[in-house]
């Protein structure tokens, strides 16, 4: 889910005349080369985020966190374009044994780059597949699921200590908290 912009140097850089900054480029009318091409995400970006457009930006402020506002946009531009910020919020669910999602990696940095640069945090939302089956490992009914996750993935969880810290945590994070929620999210 967390991807990076297209690199400078590929395919469809070159066709949309970007740089990878967000100016007028070569023969361009926009400021965004996705906006020449009749994508219109800065028509919703400038409501959720906030990033101006009324001056350059070198480097692009969406280029390093592409993908999380695409997803953010689909939570909550609905039927007929039109912006909807209580519609839904974004949910990454990740894998909490990936370092690019620890503190200071390169996942974990486009999250806070991105929710620091939302109007309404809460739209972009988290949560580890270990939190997850800690939270169904309560559940009998839901040993099958629980054990394939386990058996497929290795993701093993059910410490209710930690889950209790890592539920609290995750309240401080959506209020804005981070190393606390950081250091227990995930961390069965």
């Amino acid at each position: 889910m967390l991807t990076p912009a297209p690199a400078a140097s590929g395919s469809s850089f070159a066709r949309g005349h970007c740089d990878g900054s967000f100016a007028i480029q070569r023969n361009r009318t926009e400021q965004c080369s996705l906006s020449e091409l009749g994508i219109n995400y800065w028509q919703f970006v400038l409501h959720l985020f906030v990033w101006t457009a009324a001056e350059d930006h070198r480097p692009w402020p969406l280029n390093f966190t592409y993908q999380l506002v695409r997803n953010v946009l689909a939570a909550c531009v609905g039927d007929g374009a039109q912006l909807d910020t209580e519609k839904g919020h974004a949910l990454v669910i990740y894998d909490a044994r990936n370092p690019a999602f620890h503190s200071g990696g390169l996942a974990d940095a486009q999250w806070w780059a991105a929710v620091r640069a939302l109007r309404y945090p809460r739209l972009l939302r988290r949560v580890s597949w270990q939190r997850i089956a800690a939270h169904l490992d309560q559940f009998r009914d839901l040993d099958w699921l629980t054990g394939a996750l386990g058996d497929k993935y290795g993701i093993r969880c059910g410490d209710p200590v930690r889950v209790e810290n890592s539920t609290q945590s995750s309240r401080l994070l959506f209020k804005g908290g981070r190393r606390g929620a950081d250091a227990a999210e995930g961390h069965c």
